[in-house]
């Protein structure tokens, strides 16, 4: 007995300490990796103590937030946790050795202290017999999704089932010269999010037949655009149904130590970056270096108040001819031909500037409210994949366009009608009436 307590006692220690720990991992990677491989595009070290000091007391806060998000069983706290560690601590890293002059730490911390507090204290979303989503609506959306992938797999690119992930440019192009129809591109790219859910059902039900006609519907999909997002997110929906639960989420810390280390470790004894170009400089740095830039172009120029977004649809003019994705990795990363797509802070500041910093956060919590809703008894291993692709849809983009293009909305659908747990179900669902946190550790 006294044993279990004191590996219990340890275990929490690690948790509780798991974000310092990989915060240190990051800054010696940046400082020995980083500013040598890729400073010709602008990592510097150009740093003082203070800056250095107040990087690592901004995540104070955020060490009682993920303690308790790991003992809180919810899809939202997969989100939660993940936030923190690809962003949140990235972005003191980048932070302590590139300061960025003016108030951008504070509204940074302004801006997540408001997310992770709200989204810890609000109480959930609970369901009543208000607003019934019958089981075949999620159906149906699987007929219409697979009918329209296999539609144009067909019409364009004769059932062409692609499998290779480096050549996948030509294929880009092709399909960006096709036309589609807007509902058609919409429905494409929100099949990488469900799908991959439909596939580990199916599974759950050992309904084989399904299980490989929509590995085989997903493999078109990719066929057709070459975007590698569609076998990622078959590959961590897999994953997640295998090895993933709930207790697991207080070791996700532990994986994103590991990447640093195995990275050192490969440069050191394999003489390759490729950890360091795909997780390191990729996944952490590059979204932080966005987030610095966007602060610093829109500190000094015209918000965009989402008119290059959905406001376009309502005749709004952005009062930048080019695309502001394409303005901030000019001015970042002098190339001026790519994208520097990002959300959250980024997100924010840029269309909506102070104000954003208090608006979004809340916008993201009732986004996650929602996931907790539509999901409250399904088993974890489930949707562990579908959460994954909400934290990289919210992660990389605007919530606008996460929620529509890369098929959140949709998601939220399809999980809140689906009608299996290992919890009660519901023969029907509905929004929105407030109730006191369920299943919840």
């Amino acid at each position: 007995m006294l044993k279990n307590k004191t590996v219990d006692q340890i275990i929490s220690l690690m948790v509780f300490l798991s974000p310092l720990v990989f915060r240190l991992l990051l800054d010696i990677s940046y400082y020995t990796q980083i500013v040598r491989t890729y400073g010709y595009i602008g990592y510097s070290m150009n740093t003082t103590f203070f800056h250095y000091i107040i990087s690592w007391l901004f995540l104070i806060p955020f060490l009682f937030f993920h303690y308790n998000f790991c003992l809180r069983y919810k899809f939202s706290s997969i989100v939660a946790i993940f936030f923190l560690f690809a962003s949140v601590i990235p972005n003191t890293t980048l932070y302590a050795f590139m300061p960025v002059k003016g108030l951008f730490i504070v509204w940074l911390l302004v801006y997540w202290f408001l997310f992770y507090f709200l989204l810890y204290i609000l109480p959930d979303f609970f369901t009543s017999k208000i607003v019934r989503v019958p089981n075949y609506v999620s159906v149906g959306l699987l007929i219409l999704i697979s009918s329209v992938i296999i539609y144009v797999s067909m019409r364009y690119t004769s059932l062409r089932l692609w499998v290779n992930i480096y050549d996948v440019y030509s294929i880009r192009w092709d399909q960006e010269s096709w036309g589609l129809p807007s509902l058609f591109n919409y429905i494409i790219m929100a099949a990488g999010t469900i799908l991959p859910f439909f596939l580990v059902f199916f599974f759950s039900k050992r309904n084989m037949i399904l299980v490989f006609s929509t590995i085989l519907v997903i493999l078109l999909n990719y066929g057709i655009g070459g975007h590698k997002s569609v076998l990622f997110s078959l590959v961590i929906a897999v994953f997640g149904y295998f090895f993933f639960s709930y207790y697991s989420l207080k070791y996700i810390g532990i994986v994103f130590i590991a990447l640093p280390v195995f990275s050192l470790l490969e440069q050191i004894l394999l003489r390759s970056t490729n950890i360091l170009a795909l997780f390191i400089h990729r996944g952490f740095f590059i979204p932080a270096r966005i987030t610095q830039v966007s602060y610093y172009f829109f500190k000094s120029h015209e918000l965009d108040l989402y008119r290059q977004k959905f406001m376009r649809r309502f005749g709004f003019r952005s009062p930048y001819d080019m695309d502001i994705d394409h303005i901030i990795s000019g001015i970042g990363f002098n190339d001026y031909g790519s994208r520097a797509n990002n959300g959250l802070f980024s997100d924010a500041y840029s269309n909506l500037g102070i104000l954003g910093i208090f608006i979004i956060p809340i916008v993201l919590v009732i986004i996650l409210k929602l996931f907790d809703l539509c999901s409250v008894s399904i088993n974890e291993k489930l949707f562990f994949g579908t959460a994954v692709s909400c934290f990289i849809a919210l992660f990389s983009t605007s919530f606008s366009i996460a929620l529509l293009s890369s098929g959140l909305i949709l998601m939220m659908l399809v999980l809140y009608s689906v009608n299996f747990s290992t919890f009660s179900v519901y023969k029907g669902r509905s929004f929105l009436i407030l109730k006191s946190n369920k299943n919840c550790k």
